[in-house]
């Protein structure tokens, strides 16, 4: 026994020391906040820390006088314990996420229907001024694709994101319980003997450790579950705003670059025949005799009539309005 106990670092015994003075569950069951459940310690639940837990372990490996069998056994628990804290640490950063959302979303919410009511209306947005050279007018074009790729990028994320809130409560209601049975295991784990904390005993110490970071992680989580139930309603309604206002914005910006499309394909149109009759025009004049000067002609309209095709082909595929500078330059 004396052995034993010598091998026990001051740190594991900090550890240990500190198990004694956590609280038990029943300290940390459930009130009722707001209609909803919650835990009485809000986001944090006190116990051991990250800082605690890997300072035992450092102290562990570096003690010499602890055989390495003894270590691997030893080390699982500890690094299990870290990963529980970890865990515990996500759920309070989340639910302080929920809990700020139930404060805020109402407000923000209200912001963005006061913004989709002064949105025009797709008819209104379609009335768009264009730029007089095509080439600028394709470069707006351009700008206004990127704008509105962003903006089905963020309705298709917003969308999604409804879909998952919308099937949280069923996903909730079977975690809550199993959630809270996993709890009571713990708590009977807990109580037993085999792992009632003992400062001479390095296993007995690292299993209770283990087992109370789980137990944080846990009550963490349920603190967690419940916040996130508790401000569902106004997490929906803000995302079904959001939504309403990108479909609107959508829908506007489609319509303006609808009409500048369909102006830029009919100057376009206007373009090419007017260099197709004029590659005819020149290859007339060419005298037959003129071989090269026939040859470049030929050359000259087949790239008006390549033009041509261009154009017509963007109406079907609006990702190729980039040929068309390209065309457009051969031919001057």
């Amino acid at each position: 026994m004396n052995r034993i106990a010598s091998l026990v670092t001051p740190v594991v015994l900090s550890v240990a020391t500190m198990l004694f003075a956590i609280p038990s569950v029943a300290q940390l069951r459930e009130t009722s906040v707001g209609g909803q459940g919650a835990l009485a310690n809000d986001d944090a639940v006190p116990g051991l820390t990250i800082a605690d837990v890997e300072a035992a372990l450092a102290a562990i490996e570096a003690d010499g006088a602890i055989p390495d069998a003894e270590k691997d056994q030893l080390r699982p628990k500890y690094e299990q314990a870290i990963e529980a804290l970890r865990k515990a640490d996500s759920f309070a950063s989340q639910t302080s996420n929920y809990r700020d959302a139930f404060q805020t979303a109402s407000a923000t919410t209200a912001g963005l229907r006061q913004a989709i009511g002064k949105l025009p209306s797709a008819e209104d947005a379609a009335q768009v001024r264009a730029a007089s050279d095509s080439e600028e007018l394709q470069k707006d074009i351009e700008s206004r694709r990127g704008v509105l790729d962003g903006l089905n990028a963020e309705l298709l994320s917003t969308s999604n994101e409804l879909t998952r809130e919308r099937g949280r409560p069923a996903e909730i209601s079977v975690r809550l319980p199993e959630a809270q049975r996993q709890l009571s295991d713990i708590d009977r784990q807990l109580a037993s003997p085999e792992v009632a904390v003992a400062v001479d005993s390095l296993g007995r110490v690292a299993e209770r450790t283990r087992l109370e970071a789980i137990r944080s992680s846990l009550l963490s989580e349920l603190v967690m579950l419940n916040q996130e139930q508790a401000s569902q309603g106004v997490r929906e309604d803000l995302l079904l705003a959001r939504q309403e206002l990108q479909k609107r914005q959508v829908e506007n910006d489609t319509a303006a670059l609808n009409v500048l499309r369909g102006l830029l394909d009919r100057r376009l149109s206007s373009e090419a025949r007017r260099f197709s009759q004029r590659a005819e025009t020149a290859i007339r004049a060419v005298p037959e005799t003129d071989e090269e000067a026939h040859a470049l002609g030929a050359e000259v309209q087949a790239l008006a009539v390549d033009f041509g095709d261009v154009v017509e082909n963007l109406r079907k595929a609006p990702h190729t309005h980039e040929r068309i500078t390209d065309k457009r330059e051969l031919l001057r």
